[in-house]
């Protein structure tokens, strides 16, 4: 478990039990850590010990007591003091002033309000889950998905946003970063608008995306830090209301929640590489303003009003050949989609590029989706109204199989560049076969 979520739900446990007198005995079996173990990971996100935490809230409490005019002798008791003496000693200690002298709050009350330990400041969304998918950006819709309660599977939310049929390769080689022709950035910046239109109709709806810049792309306006302070508030107030935000960074990352130090983030993968993070610091410590220049955020909420699935197939399957009649409408600057991409990779492996990360994380992404779409097609072959339609779904389940096998050839870093570029082509052929398919499919589903 997370060290920080670890640490919101001992908080939680603690508050529940403040007059337990063996709280530290319980709190290390609800936690499942040795006492050392628990106080270490305590430690380094509060910095204070649970000892600690637990004293400062205890106190707290007694001097809430005590200011209802409850007696000292009682408060002392309910909190786990032996003695009135000890009460005494622990909360001149803490606040600078002796429970005798709390109604003299006038020439005190300053120290004594600024000294109150409040319940740990951790938000929290315990039912927000992130799978283990490559195309990250799928794992946090899919997580959304299962949060807010929608029943789809995975292969029906790549196959009806789209996801499943995308292809995007980065256009050109820069000297600075040598695998750039193949960018490992290559699955995150396209265009999304038709992709977020379409899990709109799902019951996904995007509600906003921020985007902060630190200095990337140059000649990009900085985001001033009090852009920074409210797009953090925005954020806070969107997962206070129980709603999903995404981070968009190097991966998409779910944001499961925030402590007073940041906001806590979910991991795509049990090994997780160094480009997806535990957490996101507030204010100038955001890391990845601090490494990239730039961070975005994706706000999510539940659409109570969802088309049918036949609307979501003939949208899917007419967005689908769009891909390829219309890249344009899907690319950003500097990258190709459709029939472009393919021949923006195989002349990336040409560079000599067929070794390197972008090349492998390409195939791997790409790979992903493609199977993604045999499975969609497999799906929702049962529900075709004609044997001709019923035909075409299994005919396209089994070519964008074949199409997903030759990409798991391709991406590997140790084949030789004409094996790569012969297993490159054999995808490219049949996925422009598939295009074609779909295209007797929308015609057989509007008929």
């Amino acid at each position: 478990m997370d060290d920080r979520l670890l640490t919101l739900r001992m908080a939680a446990w603690m508050e529940k039990h403040l007059t337990d007198p063996d709280l530290h005995l319980d709190l290390e079996k609800a936690s499942g850590y040795s006492e050392n173990r628990l106080r270490q990971k305590f430690y380094n996100i509060t910095g204070e010990t649970p000892s600690g935490y637990l004293r400062k809230r205890r106190l707290t409490e007694a001097a809430r007591a005590l200011i209802r005019g409850e007696r000292i002798v009682d408060v002392a008791a309910a909190y786990g003091y032996s003695s009135q003496d000890n009460f005494t000693t622990a909360f001149g200690s803490w606040f600078g002033i002796t429970p005798a002298k709390l109604r003299d709050l006038d020439r005190n009350y300053r120290n004594l309000l600024m000294r109150m330990k409040e319940p740990l400041n951790l938000m929290e969304l315990t039912n927000l889950k992130q799978s283990p998918l490559n195309t990250t950006l799928m794992s946090a819709i899919k997580g959304a998905s299962e949060y807010f309660d929608l029943d789809w599977s995975i292969a029906k939310l790549f196959g009806y946003s789209t996801h499943a049929f995308l292809i995007n390769i980065a256009t050109n080689h820069r000297g600075d970063t040598p695998d750039f022709g193949i960018c490992p950035s290559s699955p995150y910046c396209w265009n999304k608008d038709r992709f977020f239109l379409a899990l709109h109709n799902m019951g996904i709806r995007r509600v906003d995306s921020i985007m902060l810049n630190a200095g990337f792309p140059p000649g990009h306006r900085r985001t001033t830090p009090e852009e920074l302070s409210n797009a953090e508030r925005r954020v806070k107030a969107h997962l206070d209301a129980g709603k999903v935000c995404v981070l968009d960074f190097r991966d998409h990352q779910l944001i499961a929640g925030y402590d007073p130090k940041g906001f806590i983030l979910l991991q795509p993968w049990q090994c997780a590489p160094k480009i997806v993070r535990p957490a996101l610091s507030f204010g100038e410590q955001n890391e990845a303003l601090n490494s990239d220049g730039w961070v975005g955020f994706t706000l999510l909420e539940k659409e109570e009003l969802r088309a049918d699935e036949s609307t979501l197939l003939q949208s899917a399957l007419t967005t689908a050949l769009r891909m390829r009649s219309a890249p344009e409408e899907f690319t950003l600057e500097c990258y190709r989609s459709g029939d472009g991409a393919w021949e923006n990779w195989l002349a990336g492996i040409d560079k000599g590029l067929g070794s390197s990360h972008g090349h492998w994380w390409n195939g791997s992404v790409w790979m992903e989706c493609r199977k993604m779409a045999a499975d969609f097609f497999a799906e929702i072959e049962p529900a075709m109204k004609n044997a001709k339609a019923e035909a075409l779904c299994q005919e396209l389940a089994k070519l964008y199989r074949e199409c997903a096998g030759q990409l798991n050839i391709a991406r590997a870093k140790d084949a030789q560049a004409g094996v790569q570029k012969a297993a490159l082509a054999e995808g490219r052929e049949l996925d422009s076969r598939c295009a074609g398919l779909m295209k007797e499919l929308l015609a057989e589903t509007v008929a």
